[in-house]
């Protein structure tokens, strides 16, 4: 019998020293994997400050911010869980290293409005060309932006892709004064349109407009660029500056082939995925210099900015921190979640953008969820003082 309880002891000593070498090499093997996931992130830290001209590869690293984040906590909560609690402060000082870009990606819920708020609105309209897409007539898609406007009653509104007839003749400018309550537009033609439409981008306020400015980004000759109104609101003079950068114009065939690509690698797809590639590259080095440009202009403003539009980048990329500038960011102030704004192929992304002076006080941001467009539109209200 001793000899058996000797042989039994022998054994489950055995056993928990094989149990106790694995997790030994699980350890290691997780702490490996913890550190490559550190390295992998730290160019992620710089993509915000280093133009796309220099190290080009960088501008795929905005869209790998959620998924880096959700393994840093991943590896957070195993560590912190496990024996081994300092092995934690690995990942968690590289979230707390970037918290200034993981701040941009989530907000958490609750709204306010005070009645006597400014209401402030950015749409990326589409030209009103999504009909087909979702299904409904051209006239059913502009009469839902025009309603869906006017439900808002905006005090100030931002237009991108807009296209209407001059007014006078019975087109979307003429609904938005009668039915939205406008009382002065700035609409900046930058394309022809069918009939006697013109296309470009427009400022629409209930406040006296005291100045217009166009503003061609240089070497742009496509419909991106940016206008900016001087307002007289009460006792106070507030530019806003309506913007629309640079698309990666990306065409729906040349997604397709990349996910036949992706299901199936075939030597005749590589081209495809090299075109996307480079338009890409191409599009994040021009919505570099674009938002360098809109940056200076918030700079050199005599008057506190409301900066609306487009960018058609995420909030870690260098153009975000460029045109934002010294702004606030109205969904860091007043959003909820993840404030997801690109109603197309992607719409986990936030590429539509409201910044304001930072002596204007947000009471709430939001994103509309219809769909009339590619791009859902934002709202924010505000008070200048």
């Amino acid at each position: 019998m001793p000899a058996d309880n000797n042989l039994s002891h022998n054994s489950l000593q055995r056993a928990r020293a094989a149990w106790n070498g694995l997790l030994t090499l699980l350890r290691r093997f997780l702490l490996l994997i913890n550190v490559g996931v550190v390295v992998a992130t730290l160019p992620l830290l710089a993509v915000a400050w280093i133009p796309p001209d220099r190290a080009w590869p960088l501008i795929f690293y905005p869209y790998l911010i959620l998924p880096f984040l959700v393994l840093h906590s991943a590896f957070i909560l195993w560590w912190a869980l496990g024996r081994h609690k300092i092995y934690a402060l690995i990942s968690l000082a590289v979230v707390l290293a970037g918290w200034p870009l993981h701040r941009t990606q989530w907000q958490e819920p609750g709204w306010r409005k005070d009645q006597d708020d400014l209401v402030i609105m950015s749409y990326n309209v589409g030209h009103f060309r999504e009909a087909e897409r979702i299904g409904i007539d051209a006239g059913d898609c502009t009469e839902g932006v025009v309603q869906l406007i006017a439900a808002e009653q905006p005090d100030i509104l931002c237009l991108q892709e807009y296209q209407s007839s001059d007014r006078g003749r019975g087109g979307v400018t003429d609904r938005l004064f009668r039915e939205c309550g406008m009382l002065q537009g700035y609409f900046q033609r930058i394309g022809g349109g069918g009939g006697d439409s013109r296309s470009g981008m427009a400022i629409f306020s209930r406040h006296p407009i005291v100045l217009r400015r166009f503003v061609p980004f240089p070497g742009s000759i496509n419909i991106n660029s940016c206008q900016l109104a001087d307002l007289n609101i009460g006792h106070d003079t507030v530019r806003v500056i309506n913007f629309h950068l640079q698309s990666n114009l990306i065409e729906k065939s040349e997604l397709d082939k990349i996910e036949a690509f992706s299901q199936d690698p075939k030597a005749e797809q590589t081209g495809s995925v090299r075109t996307v590639l480079a338009k890409i590259r191409h599009a994040a080095r021009l919505r570099s210099r674009q938002a360098e440009h809109i940056g200076r202009l918030v700079r050199e403003s005599p008057h506190p900015v409301v900066l609306c539009g487009d960018l058609n980048d995420l909030p870690a990329s260098y153009a975000y921190w460029q045109a934002r500038a010294h702004l606030q960011d109205t969904y860091m102030k007043g959003g909820q979640f993840m404030g997801t704004t690109y109603a197309g192929g992607f719409p986990s992304f936030r590429i539509d953008h409201m910044f304001v002076d930072p002596t204007i006080k947000v009471n709430q941001h939001r994103v509309i969820r219809q769909r009339y467009s590619d791009h859902f539109p934002v709202v924010c209200s505000a008070r200048l003082h």
